[in-house]
């Protein structure tokens, strides 16, 4: 009975198979095969401590229609950074920042000097652009895939760089182990103030942030002797 019972088992399983292997029936009625539709559903992704703001939430096109309007390009810039965005001896903005700003304006309305530049600091680059205060960022910005989502399209990279750190020469720091429980002025809301945590967390050794809003307080700080260490980008710290 036992053997029996086995090949029928066997039998059965055989079956099975046999029947999950044949072509699904076509459908009665001479008609084609069952149309499947797709439903894609659209997920706006929540910026940090706020609402959702879609990256394209201003559409294709727009906002070169607002610039011809207006009749000017608005650029979120800076006017405190040497060799990027500054004022000349005659109040001019001028920089490597600025002059990518005066070529969209040379592209979009045929006048480099179609452009009003909002200076901005690092916190307030990615609401500038969500809210539609400036037309496109101009200046030092990291491109991450956070921003590149909740910010809107970066481009291309305009600027290799790097994170650095300013001591006194008098400091006796020569590594960052040397740095261990040292005061650090840096500037909110930007990959410098992270990376410097992280590096900081991974090394195992402990600091006192001094954080400030703006890049020059960063370096107003510094030289009151208020931090130990300054640290941003490598060629922020040249222009010092």
């Amino acid at each position: 009975m036992r053997k029996l019972f086995s090949v029928f088992a066997v039998l059965i399983v055989i079956s099975m198979v046999a029947a999950a292997c044949q072509p699904a029936p076509a459908p009665s009625g001479g008609e084609g095969p069952t149309k499947v539709e797709t439903v894609v559903v659209t997920v706006e992704v929540p910026a940090e401590g706020g609402e959702a703001q879609p990256a394209e939430a201003q559409g294709y096109g727009t906002i070169v229609a607002r610039v011809k309007e207006r009749g000017k390009v608005v650029c979120g810039g800076r006017t405190d950074l040497l060799g990027f965005g500054y004022l000349d001896e005659n109040g001019k903005n001028i920089g490597f920042d600025i002059d990518l700003c005066r070529a969209v304006a040379a592209a979009v309305l045929g006048d480099p000097e179609a452009i009003e530049v909002v200076p901005l600091t690092a916190a307030d680059r990615g609401p500038a652009l969500q809210t539609g205060e400036v037309d496109m960022l101009s200046r030092n910005a990291t491109w991450t895939s956070k921003r590149d989502a909740e910010w809107g399209n970066f481009t291309w990279i305009m600027f290799y760089d790097g994170q650095g750190f300013m001591v006194r020469k008098d400091s006796g720091i020569t590594s960052m182990a040397d740095m261990d429980g040292a005061t650090v002025c840096v500037t909110s809301g930007t990959t410098t103030e992270k990376n410097l945590a992280a590096a900081f967390a991974d090394a195992g050794l402990t600091y006192e942030a001094v954080i400030f809003e703006d890049t020059a307080s960063v370096y107003g700080a510094y030289d009151e002797g208020r931090c130990d260490v300054a640290t941003s980008d490598k060629s922020q710290l040249a222009s010092v």
